[in-house]
């Protein structure tokens, strides 16, 4: 299963971003 489709490539990218902020938050919310 390949990305290749542009849509399908934006809808990956902004699941890995959200993710990404999550955990920072996440982080940041268990340090503070």
């Amino acid at each position: 299963m390949a990305i290749y489709s542009p849509p399908q490539r934006l809808f990956f990218l902004l699941a890995v971003a959200f993710a990404v902020v999550a955990v920072v938050a996440f982080t940041i919310g268990l340090i503070g």
